[in-house]
């Protein structure tokens, strides 16, 4: 009897171990990212005006009065203007920051879904999301204030939901929101289409 009761706290601990352990990409991404802090790049304050132009009633605009759209990426200057119009334009900046990363850690478990999919082991797919974590170019881009971390997710998230879970509303959607993002989406968007369609 004593042997009986001595294996089941270790099966407990065992099972809450297997569940935290999807935790660790997260952990690391919000660890890196956060202690870095921000570095935006010189577009992501185009984009960051914009935005400002938006949430004070300027108008989708560089410069008021000259209606010229110079921002790649539309629905993330949206979402940073309803933002700005919400919590005041000064706060655009360290939304953009946050956002990505929110948007890292989401791209995180997805890799993690991908991962268990692609080798039904719980190591790699562990290791898939830390290895994305810890690339140094991916940490530069991070804090950038662009739209790098939404668009990655969003490509990620309509393979994972149109192959995977072959969930083709969410995956449309998706991947529609990828390419309002980022336009140039649509060529990692194609392939999965044309997967999609051949599988």
């Amino acid at each position: 009897m004593q042997r009986r009761s001595e294996s089941i706290p270790s099966k407990r601990g065992s099972s809450l171990f297997r569940l935290l352990l999807p935790l660790v990409p997260l952990a690391i991404v919000i660890l890196l990212e956060a202690t870095r802090g921000p570095s935006f790049f010189d577009d992501a304050f185009i984009t960051f005006r914009y935005a400002r132009n938006i949430a004070t009633g300027r108008g989708f605009v560089y410069n008021t009065g000259d209606p010229v759209l110079g921002t790649t990426t539309p629905l993330f200057t949206v979402i940073l203007a309803f933002i700005g119009i919400v919590s005041g334009s000064p706060s655009i900046p360290s939304a953009a920051f946050l956002l990505a990363i929110a948007f890292d850690c989401a791209t995180a478990a997805v890799l993690y879904r991908l991962a268990k999919a692609a080798f039904n082991d719980i190591v790699p797919a562990i290791l898939v999301p830390v290895t994305w974590a810890l690339l140094p170019f991916r940490l530069s881009v991070a804090g950038g204030g662009m739209e790098s971390s939404i668009v990655t997710f969003l490509v990620l998230l309509s393979f994972e939901r149109l192959v995977l879970a072959r969930s083709l509303a969410v995956g449309s959607i998706a991947a529609s929101l990828s390419i309002l993002t980022r336009p140039d989406a649509l060529i990692a968007i194609a392939p999965i289409l044309a997967l999609l369609y051949i599988r």
